[in-house]
């Protein structure tokens, strides 16, 4: 029988899994002692929209808490902190999720996000 888990299990699986550098669906309901099936369902439940945009949502918070937390150190080493393999990846999808590009955040200490 899989474990019921909960919105803090799945961000909790998806931080060690970026972390980890290999955050794929299959690899997070592992860690969760789930099978895919169960865990696209639980995630729906939780949150109402799919594992993948859940993941990215988190994926994206952890960057804009990283750029923050660490002011000097350069986008591509947060980049790859983030589970993006160039920064011009982690520019694009933070620019989608935010409506800014990370350096522009990062400038004014995460203003422009609140305003949208």
């Amino acid at each position: 029988m899989a474990k019921h888990f909960t919105l803090e299990d799945v961000q909790a699986a998806v931080e060690d899994a970026i972390t980890g550098g290999e955050y794929s669906i299959p690899k997070i309901a592992a860690s969760l002692h789930t099978n895919e099936r169960t865990f696209y369902r639980r995630v729906r439940e939780l949150t109402g929209v799919t594992p993948k945009a859940v993941i990215s949502d988190i994926q994206m918070n952890r960057c804009a808490r990283l750029l923050l937390e660490h002011p000097d150190k350069p986008l591509g080493k947060i980049s790859l902190m983030c589970g993006f393999e160039e920064a011009s990846g982690l520019s694009h999808a933070f620019h989608r999720a935010f409506g800014c590009y990370p350096t522009v955040y990062r400038k004014n200490g995460g203003v422009d996000i609140l305003q949208k």
